[in-house]
């Protein structure tokens, strides 16, 4: 990407996997599902806002500087999301 600020939490990878963390948690599918039902919901959200991000950022042409803006705006929105799994 050839930007310093582009990690996880810029990209909106970390609020996505936060995302399915708090579903598995705020529905009780973790006592249904076993002892990693954690980690891979989180994972399914990790690899869904990245690829959310990486389609939202492709519709048009695909520069550093639109994936940064598209990961922030995922990452509040995944965040928003949390916020309403957790209240």
């Amino acid at each position: 990407m050839r930007n310093p600020i582009a990690d996880p939490f810029v990209l909106g990878i970390s609020s996505g996997a936060s995302v399915g963390a708090v579903s598995v948690i705020a529905f009780g599918a973790g006592a249904a599902l076993g002892v990693w039902a954690l980690q891979v919901a989180a994972f399914g959200g990790d690899v869904a806002a990245a690829t959310l991000v990486l389609l939202l950022a492709t519709r048009r042409a695909m520069s550093p500087l639109r994936i940064v803006l598209t990961g922030t705006a995922v990452a509040y929105g995944a965040s928003a999301l949390t916020s309403y799994l957790i209240y």
